[in-house]
């Protein structure tokens, strides 16, 4: 902690004398950053039971890990278990340290002083959030880029950003084809064509555009029913 944290320059300040202190991250030495004026706001416990009541979002910084959890402040400390922090290893975990985190209080006990958060719920939502978004950005008729995530022997299913449509293997070309394989990969990027939305079963038909139409012949109608076929869940 700087000499400047404390009144002129730190001179009435001895060795052994104790403080209390708010820790807000560590310096490219690996030191931890220490701060005398968070703690000096009064812990507000109605507050926080308030934000566990209703589900809020919360402000938080991360201090650093250990034994598989996340150590921080949410206007008082606070602990979140590995498996909540929306990491998948300690490494990602360890870049938590030192910044600002959204996070939800899941556990208070203020007798203890005893506070558990969750970010991993919050990524989840806003992730839901973002997709749901792109649902109803999508119209019947609209022409966008794809990504084609997965081949079954009834067609193929396309990625649209973070939503899947299932792109019939009878809507894939203008000419018969045996398998969706044969003209397409995992990974191909290609423009499909929104035939039929159904919003009650969150399904999307899709038709190729990536392929010239025979002469005469009019690109896939949104007629033919949308599949019945299982399609992935948006998580």
């Amino acid at each position: 902690m700087p000499r400047s944290a404390f009144k002129d320059n730190a001179e009435g300040v001895h060795s052994g004398d104790t403080f209390p202190v708010s820790v807000t991250g560590r310096n490219e030495e690996h030191y931890y950053v220490l701060s005398r004026f968070k703690v000096a706001q009064p812990r507000d416990w109605t507050a926080l039971e308030t934000s566990l009541r209703r589900e809020d979002s919360r402000r938080g910084h991360g201090h650093g890990s250990q034994k598989g959890r996340l150590h921080g402040d949410v206007g008082v400390p606070a602990f979140m278990p590995a498996s909540r922090s929306g990491t998948h290893d300690e490494a990602e975990m360890q870049k938590l340290v030192g910044t600002e985190i959204t996070c939800r209080i899941t556990k208070l006990d203020v007798t203890k002083e005893d506070v558990v958060v969750d970010r991993r719920i919050v990524l989840e939502e806003q992730a839901r959030g973002l997709i749901e978004a792109r649902r109803e950005s999508m119209n019947e008729g609209d022409t966008i880029s794809g990504t084609v995530r997965s081949l079954v022997p009834y067609g193929a299913f396309i990625d649209l950003g973070g939503v899947d449509g299932l792109l019939h293997i009878s809507d894939i070309a203008y000419t018969r084809i045996d398998k969706p394989e044969d003209v397409l990969t995992v990974g191909q990027e290609l423009q499909v064509r929104i035939l039929k939305i159904d919003p009650e079963n969150q399904k999307i038909s899709l038709g190729s555009s990536s392929f010239s139409p025979s002469p005469g012949r009019p690109f896939p109608s949104a007629s033919r029913p949308v599949s019945t076929s299982p399609a992935r869940s948006a998580n």
